[in-house]
């Protein structure tokens, strides 16, 4: 009988694990607990050579005795003693064919947390570590399987509460910002050379320097970055939801409107002025359209210490608002309202005006219509808001039972908030980060072209323009420091 001297890891050309170019980690990619399956997610060069040891087939072949290939696998896990942990179903990756662009093995046992710590045992038994958060992703980024905003953008699509933050991810994540990003460099860097060409050349060779050919250029460049960097807040009201809160006196029916908007009652509804002494926050969806409602306290003056509490942290939902929708009672008087509707003056976000208790202007027997006495104090209520001076939106009736008009109403505003008029592309900004490169970029760019208009040396519009390409780049690619690439990535969830 012949010994053989080869390694188990050299057959069938797997590299041997002192070889390893890297280092291999592997993270549990479903939230911990009970489940029908865990999947455990390992990733680095020459990951199939160091979990080779712990996989055999069902008749109990070594794993690297086999060719190991892209694909799925039914297979046994075992310990070092070759005793069976779990059956598991291995699914393998070949770099660059994968998530990360280094070798990836998926390996998804019985979702029992106990087997689950076996495997990690077992895994840093034979020399893998655990990853860091987004480590994952951030191996896909530095192998240049994504961009940064790509990146960025598959932290929101886990993470987004909204379908709207879902359908925005997934926009980035195949490549909309990208591409928009790489066509304002294509034109700074076009008007950059023009610059520098006057620089390294004498006039002779070149002509003389006429900063008006480009500078409407780099004015509508300029414009086009102030309107991608407005994208920003746009997408947020998209990924968060529109803020909403309900504002107006005690006891107009704010928690009754609440309710209605949720279709449940979830605040507290009494005919006693002052029920509420919090703001409560919920979210909600017409046709499509997220909102965060908030239901306030009722604002008055009061020494009830509890309930002042209230009034202040309704007045801080109220500023944080996207949209005010103001309670009114529409059983009082135009003067009585105008006192209400003069405290959001402060404000400059659109005001809805919902008068409730329309239910009370029913006539017996008919269906709900606004009567003409309804009609009339709708028509009165525009004209007070229109006095008063504040921002312009609809006047509604509402009633407990129906609110229909109210939301026809929230869905306009939503499509008005969440638009992009005049936009030249839909590319949307998701991360503060990205909103701040683009306008420095923008600030720098209009730092050329004051210097351009006095004419003050070439060179220091170039150097204004090379800065504002370096911000516009840091969008999706090149970061200087490693600890803005690492906060970056340190938001992401462990296994992604």
């Amino acid at each position: 009988m012949t010994t053989s001297t080869t390694s188990p890891h050299e057959t069938r050309g797997v590299v041997p694990p002192e070889s390893l170019a890297g280092d291999v980690f592997f993270a549990l990619s479903v939230p911990p607990g009970r489940a029908a399956l865990h999947l455990h997610r390992i990733s680095g060069p020459g990951c199939r050579a160091l979990v080779a040891p712990a996989l055999r087939t069902p008749s109990g072949t070594r794993l690297c005795e086999t060719t190991w290939v892209a694909g799925v696998r039914y297979l046994h896990l075992v310990d070092e003693s070759d005793g069976l942990i779990d059956d598991v179903v291995v699914t393998t990756f070949v770099a660059p064919h994968s998530y990360t662009g280094d070798d990836t093995i998926e390996i998804a046992t019985h979702g029992n947390p106990l087997l689950s710590a076996r495997l990690q045992q077992r895994l840093r038994q034979l020399g893998l570590r655990d990853a860091r958060p987004g480590e994952f992703t951030q191996r896909a980024f530095l192998n240049g399987k994504l961009d940064l905003a790509q990146a960025e953008a598959v932290n929101l699509l886990i993470h987004a509460e909204t379908a709207g933050g879902i359908e925005l991810a997934r926009a980035v994540t195949e490549g909309s910002l990208s591409r928009e990003t790489r066509a304002l460099r294509e034109r700074l860097v076009k008007a950059l050379a023009h610059i520098e060409a006057h620089i390294d050349f004498s006039d002779d060779e070149v002509g003389v320097l006429d900063a008006d050919a480009f500078l409407p250029e780099l004015e509508a460049l300029a414009k086009n970055l102030e309107e991608v960097a407005a994208t920003y807040e746009r997408g947020r009201k998209v990924r968060d939801g529109v803020r909403l809160a309900l504002c107006g006196a005690p006891n107009a029916g704010k928690s009754t409107l609440f309710n209605a908007l949720l279709q449940s009652d979830r605040a507290i509804v009494t005919d006693i002025p002052g029920t509420t002494r919090d703001v409560l926050e919920e979210r909600f969806a017409l046709s499509g359209r997220d909102f965060v409602v908030c239901d306030t306290a009722g604002l008055r003056d009061t020494d009830d210490v509890v309930e002042k509490m209230g009034v202040e942290r309704s007045r801080r939902a109220a500023r944080e608002a996207d949209v005010l929708c103001f309670v009114g009672d529409g059983s009082r008087t135009d003067f009585e309202l105008e006192l209400e509707l003069r405290v959001l003056l402060k404000n400059d976000v659109p005001v809805l005006i919902a008068l409730t208790k329309a239910d009370l202007w029913r006539r017996e027997g008919m269906p709900f219509e606004p009567e003409p006495e309804l009609q009339t104090r709708l028509v009165r209520t525009e004209r007070l808001r229109d006095r008063i001076g504040l921002p312009q939106g609809r006047v509604v009736a509402t009633a407990p039972d129906d609110v229909h008009s109210l939301e026809a109403a929230l869905i306009a505003l939503y499509d008005t908030l969440t638009a992009a008029p005049g936009a030249r592309s839909s590319a949307v900004l998701i991360s503060a980060r990205q909103r701040d490169a683009i306008a420095k970029a923008k600030a720098e760019v209009q730092e050329a072209i004051a210097l351009l208009r006095t004419q003050d040396y070439p060179e220091k519009a170039a150097s204004a323009l090379l800065a504002a390409n370096r911000s516009l780049v840091s969008v999706v690619g090149e970061i200087s420091a490693d600890d803005v690439l690492g906060s970056i990535f340190a938001t992401f969830c462990i296994g992604k």
